[in-house]
């Protein structure tokens, strides 16, 4: 960890002094020649405004980050720029210089930010470093963007709250039970016919058939496990590329959620409540999709 950081220094101070021979041979600007559409994706870097970052990107864009990991694709782009400003909040770009020749810019200035978790019980320390950006523009779209920059600070504001992000989780969250079995079929309609005719299920018209159970701490308590049948062409499965997914009951959704996108698992940014609970979904270390389910107790009962 220690010689990655030396190395993105190194690679820093050298891009500097790339930068002051490129002011001395350069067409200097000031901050208002900046072009538009630079100035449009600064604006919209610095409201986390995804939406608009996407409108502005190339199909084909490019982005580098200061450790030089390079991201291709619009879509793989954005979703980058979701995943970092859920890191660091507040997440702003300041541009006090801008050397351009062409379609070719270099700015210069300072990015800032904090990294913030509900998870810790303590004020995040926000930082400030001195940041340069090579820019590329296409047919009035930005085509790439590369950042320069010594990572080791905002970095070392994750490390300090990894300890207790990556704790084991408090009783009260993960898994409690299995909540439901989903799978794909060629003909959903006739293969449910044929778990109601020879298994006893209760699909009738619909594409789930509810199992019914008591606590057994609770006999009062009614629960239910869904078993489900998709069609092939079903999109409910995300971007899985497995025929099946599992549904787990969980307690404390949001806090759940929270813990799993701060350590790093894909989170679906939406939950969708109903009467009879809250879902959200993650995607395992293999792509598999997973549907979490906090059940509302009001809405077991047929």
């Amino acid at each position: 960890m220690i010689s990655n950081f030396v190395i993105i220094k190194k690679r820093f101070m050298v891009v500097c002094l790339f930068f002051l021979y490129l002011a001395q041979n350069a067409m200097s600007q000031n901050i208002n020649a900046i072009p538009e559409v630079i100035q449009q994706f600064v604006a919209a870097v610095n409201s986390h405004n995804v939406e608009k970052i996407s409108l502005l990107l190339t199909e084909h864009h490019s982005f580098t980050d200061a450790s030089d990991q390079k991201i291709t694709g619009k879509l793989s782009v954005v979703e980058a720029w979701k995943q970092y400003f859920s890191l660091f909040q507040d997440y702003t770009i300041e541009i006090n210089e801008c050397f351009g020749n062409n379609n070719s810019f270099l700015l210069t200035g300072y990015a800032s930010g904090y990294h913030d978790n509900p998870l810790v019980d303590r004020k995040p320390a926000p930082w400030r470093i001195p940041a340069s950006f090579r820019v590329d523009v296409s047919d009035n779209l930005i085509s790439s963007w590369k950042v320069y920059s010594d990572t080791k600070i905002p970095f070392e504001s994750i490390a300090s709250t990894s300890a207790a992000i990556k704790s084991t989780p408090p009783e009260n969250e993960g898994i409690q039970m299995f909540g439901g079995v989903f799978f794909k079929a060629k003909d959903p309609k006739s293969l449910a016919k044929w778990y109601d005719t020879n298994l006893n299920t209760h699909f009738g018209e619909n594409q789930y058939s509810s199992l019914m159970w008591r606590d057994s701490d609770n006999p009062e308590k009614e629960g239910r496990t869904e078993f489900c049948i998709f069609s092939l062409k079903s999109k409910y499965f995300g971007s899985s590329k497995k025929p099946f997914m599992f549904n787990f009951r969980v307690k404390n959704l949001d806090s759940l959620l929270s813990r799993l996108k701060a350590n790093g698992v894909k989170v679906e940014e939406k939950t969708e409540s109903y009467e009879f609970g809250k879902f959200g979904w993650i995607y395992d270390a293999e792509g598999n999709k997973i549907e979490l389910w906090q059940p509302f107790d009001s809405g077991l009962k047929d």
